[in-house]
């Protein structure tokens, strides 16, 4: 009796992953121009240099920051004479803690 139930519910359950899978669609890679410094902001291994970026590099690769508030950062890093550290990026005008901290990973001083 209980193989009565047990291969018609795997072979329900079996049918439903496998359309599941075929269902999902694969993820469409993003083209862009400044694509490889977005990449090398999320890899583990190569970090974006703020006092190196541009401000489009810095509006692309950095997660809440679009090209005013980068545009910002590259005008305070001028004043400043670089950062001595990631966070000197405080006392950006638009850069709060939270941003900080979603980003911390991907930057680096050099």
């Amino acid at each position: 009796m209980l193989r009565k139930f047990l291969i018609p519910t795997a072979v329900v359950v079996l049918s439903g992953l496998s359309m599941g899978k075929a269902a999902v669609a694969a993820p469409t890679p993003m083209s862009s121009p400044l694509m490889p410094y977005v990449q090398a902001a999320e890899s583990q291994y190569e970090k974006l240099n703020i006092n190196t970026a541009t401000a489009d590099q810095i509006a692309v690769a950095m997660i809440g920051v679009g090209k005013s508030k980068a545009e910002n950062i590259v005008k305070f890093r001028e004043q400043l004479g670089g950062f001595k550290n990631i966070d000197q990026l405080l006392e950006v005008k638009g850069i709060g803690q939270r941003t900080l901290d979603k980003n911390r990973d991907r930057l680096t001083i050099e």
